[in-house]
């Protein structure tokens, strides 16, 4: 059976594209084959999909191709090739675009929620319009038995489909994938908003320090979404508390992108480690200390406020209780028995 998975090498490959390529390796045989379809030439129109403002001009296609084949070769343990859809669009005849574009209704096309509220202030290319022909032209060459995507994909699924039946070819079926949230909100990770991303070109302090970051009521969503990266592995929201369950959603996904275990137990021993890991910050105005202490540590509010009302915070030695304290001097914050943040007052 022919699998395929399309990426547009328009940023760096993260933590959503590592998720439906893992699923893909889970559902695959050893004799079937994915086709990892870049679109070396549709990036450079643009994929409207869930897209509120114009794409901005790319300029890095090559470094991301580059970033897509070494991480899929990293982490994908089945039968794979590599395919760029210019080589086929460098030698299509006008003609036989204009036949696809003849076949479909224009309301039909911008009828999606992104596209008609750009359109209503003047910010949208008609070629953005016609993305989802391009796109549905590739399964047209590839001819692909399953096609992956995000559930952002439909309307190119759809068309896909259309096209395929127009010109009487093999149709192909589609694998909808839930979207995986960005970690500062519920919105989808995406190369436009890279600091809502984990990409896995990051290095493994970064990863630990972004999961960290995660807001902690969306931890067990993000220990559940990856859960079956290891079927034997068993985890209990209620019996672990939550600096507890990112340590593990940083395990199960860092030995898969790293693929060094060594080196993912380092890192988590580094944190876990008794030892004082001194931090220095400086501020310029009073500044309250929940603040100060999230922004160091890279830690949600809420939990620097737990941490204060179990007694694991002291201000030059003197336990602290209130967590709208002020801070407007150079002073000495513990955090539990792992850090000490050097504050720095300069007025």
């Amino acid at each position: 059976m022919i699998y395929k998975f399309g990426i547009d090498p328009n940023g760096f490959m993260h933590l959503g594209h590592f998720y439906i390529i893992k699923k893909i390796e889970k559902l695959m045989s050893s004799r079937d084959i994915l086709y990892i379809l870049i679109g070396d030439y549709t990036c450079r129109i643009g994929d409207p999909s869930y897209r509120f403002k114009k794409r901005n001009s790319l300029l890095k296609i090559k470094s991301h191709i580059k970033d897509i084949k070494n991480n899929i070769t990293n982490i994908f343990r089945k039968r794979f090739v590599f395919i760029k859809n210019s080589k086929w669009f460098l030698k299509i005849k006008a003609y036989k675009i204009f036949e696809l574009f003849n076949s479909f209704n224009f309301k039909y096309l911008i009828n999606r929620r992104e596209i008609l509220k750009r359109i209503s202030i003047n910010n949208v290319k008609f070629i953005e319009v016609l993305y989802p022909i391009f796109q549905a032209y590739d399964n047209v060459k590839l001819k692909p038995d399953l096609e992956f995507g995000g559930n952002d994909q439909e309307l190119n699924f759809i068309i896909s489909n259309k096209i395929q039946k127009i010109i009487k070819g093999k149709l192909t079926k589609f694998v909808k994938l839930d979207l995986i949230r960005g970690i500062n909100s519920n919105k989808k990770m995406s190369k436009s908003f890279p600091s809502n991303c984990i990409f896995l070109r990051d290095r493994l302090k970064v990863l630990f320090w972004k999961i960290m970051k995660i807001k902690d009521k969306n931890v067990f969503y993000y220990i559940k979404t990856f859960l079956f990266l290891h079927p034997k592995v068993k985890f209990k929201e209620k019996k672990n508390f939550f600096i507890d369950r990112k340590v593990f959603l940083f395990y199960i996904i860092a030995i898969k992108i790293n693929n060094n275990i060594k080196s993912v137990k380092k890192v988590i021993l580094s944190f876990l480690n008794k030892d004082k890991e001194i931090i220095s910050i400086v501020i310029s105005k009073p500044n309250r200390i929940v603040y100060i202490i999230s922004k160091s540590l890279s830690l949600s509010v809420k939990h620097v406020k737990i941490l204060i009302s179990q007694k694991a915070i002291k201000l030059n030695n003197i336990l602290i209780k209130n967590s709208n304290f002020l801070l407007k001097e150079n002073s000495k914050i513990s955090v539990g028995k792992r850090y000490l943040i050097n504050v720095l007052y300069e007025n």
